[in-house]
């Protein structure tokens, strides 16, 4: 049985602490700085292959953070970034519409006579006025009466909107009230009180919210984040503002969510998959089943979703004299009626458990060493948090699902290995990473200190003298056998992601 006892050592106050000060995944500012990087080398990776971008690529690329940053919360500008990226090739467009070169601006984005404050997105200059969702807190906006014409903006918003919801009939968003921006501001003043550092870190990764309803195939949807087709935008029902306790639990979960694709764009936490229902994991509460990426994004939140139930449990006098009381518990999806495990995950802490031991014991093999560390450290919270919560795991073999995935054969020792040209390359020395840009097609690529080092070594070296070199350099650090582990495994991704070229040399 898992205990539910805070340890008086680890306070929800430490927890909240503890959780951003995590380099990977908890700072935010180091998250940032990565995603500001990669910002730049993809930019100056797609105008080394699009000569009708490379001015506007070139100039925001040199552009200071603070004309860089608002572009990563726009929605409009950072999904033509993204499906720039994404397609293979070096055009642009993904889907009618989002040509990179439409929307990118070519200098500061801010005319002189312009009336919104500094640091304010191109998409939100272009919708007309609007609110603020919490002043002060964070830089969102509030949907409210964007006209639907031919201005680009405004139109690719409504586009983004229209694919953000599949349903037969098309979502509208709900016009906010008065109630409803208090709903909002007050959520974001509690969750800050509640859990000032996740809450500083999850407010500034939201860009826009809509106010929306749906239904989903599980009921109804209160509230969504907008993801690849939707960035830094979270899609709130009016219902659940209608309570400041419901309205903080709804941007932490949705504001999570944002924060999460930021970390995955600088880092894989899942191999590529190569068995269609490997990566597919049982959810007692739910009738289909979860890939492993849906399990990390859930386990993610449910985690942080126990911390503000703690949190919320132990609320100072002043916060419940302002917000009232809080609920018996966290709001989690109502289970699927009729399952047997319905009852039995009804609570936050209850699906994190689980989901935990799905990853770390029963699916572990197909995260990548950076999803492994992911996973530690949100089930390592878990047990500051809920004592007893691995100890309450079930036995079980874990001798095939603990196991590090097993490189596909051998580098052959002929040939010799040269790194490709790139685009453009930062160095993030205190994260111990580079970020590299290539073209045709263009891509951002990160390398970790054993692939930044054995790119560098890559100058037309043969097998024996590369592994030599390597084996050396890391002498002080690591063992002849983990060193020859690291530069296997590390030569082959950078082979297969076209980074070294092998002049001679295959796999064997």
């Amino acid at each position: 049985m898992i205990m539910t006892v805070i340890d008086e050592s680890d306070t929800p106050a430490e927890i909240d602490r503890l959780l951003t000060r995590h380099p990977e995944f908890g700072d935010g500012a180091a998250i940032e700085r990565r995603n500001l990087a990669r910002l730049r080398v993809g930019l100056t990776a797609l105008g080394a292959c699009r000569p009708d971008l490379a001015p506007a690529a070139a100039a925001m690329a040199a552009a200071d953070n603070a004309i860089l940053r608002p572009l990563l919360r726009d929605p409009v500008v950072r999904n033509a970034f993204e499906a720039a990226l994404q397609e293979d090739g070096c055009r642009a467009v993904l889907g009618p519409g989002p040509d990179l070169t439409r929307f990118l601006p070519t200098d500061d984005p801010a005319p002189a006579d312009d009336p919104h404050p500094a640091g304010t997105g191109p998409s939100q200059r272009h919708a007309g006025p609007v609110q603020h969702a919490w002043p002060g807190l964070g830089p969102a906006w509030v949907w409210t009466d964007i006209a639907n014409d031919s201005d680009p903006f405004r139109a690719r918003l409504w586009e983004l909107l229209a694919r953000s919801f599949p349903s037969p009939t098309a979502v509208a968003p709900i016009a906010p009230t008065p109630e409803s921006l208090a709903g909002l501001r007050q959520g974001a003043e509690l969750l800050s009180a509640l859990m000032p550092q996740v809450a500083s870190q999850v407010l500034a990764r939201i860009g826009l919210v809509v106010l929306a309803s749906d239904d989903s195939l599980d009921g109804p949807l209160y509230s969504k984040a907008g993801g690849d087709g939707f960035p830094a935008t979270i899609f709130i029902a009016p219902q659940q503002l209608r309570n400041p306790w419901d309205a903080a639990g709804t941007i932490l979960h949705e504001g999570l969510h944002l924060v999460l694709f930021e970390i995955i764009r600088c880092g894989a936490l899942v191999f590529e998959r190569t068995d269609p229902e490997a990566d597919v994991v049982p959810i007692p509460w739910r009738v289909a089943r979860w890939s492993v990426m849906r399990v990390l994004f859930a386990l993610h939140v449910y985690v942080h979703t126990v911390l503000f139930q703690a949190a919320s449990r132990n609320a100072e006098p002043w916060i419940r004299d302002q917000y009232g009381e809080p609920p018996p518990g966290a709001a989690v999806s109502i289970p699927t009626r009729g399952l047997e495990g319905a009852q039995r995950y009804a609570t936050p802490l209850a699906r994190a458990s689980y989901l935990g031991e799905q990853l770390e014991r029963r699916f572990a093999h197909l995260l990548t060493p950076y999803g492994r560390q992911f996973t530690m450290w949100l089930v390592d919270a878990l047990e500051r948090i809920a004592p007893g919560v691995r100890a309450a795991w079930s036995a079980a073999d874990e001798s095939a699902s603990s196991a590090p995935r097993a490189a596909t054969g051998a580098m052959a020792d002929a040939g010799r290995y040269r790194a490709v040209e790139p685009t453009g390359a930062l160095s993030l020395a205190d994260q111990r990473r580079l970020v590299l840009g290539t073209a045709s097609p263009p891509r951002v690529h990160w390398l970790n200190l054993s692939s930044w080092l054995i790119f560098a070594l890559c100058d037309g070296r043969d097998y024996a003298t590369l592994r030599a070199g390597y084996t050396e350099a890391v002498a002080g650090a690591v063992g002849p056998e983990e060193a020859g582990r690291q530069f296997q495994s590390g030569l082959r991704q950078l082979v297969e992601a076209g980074l070294v070229q092998a002049d001679g040399a295959a796999g064997r």
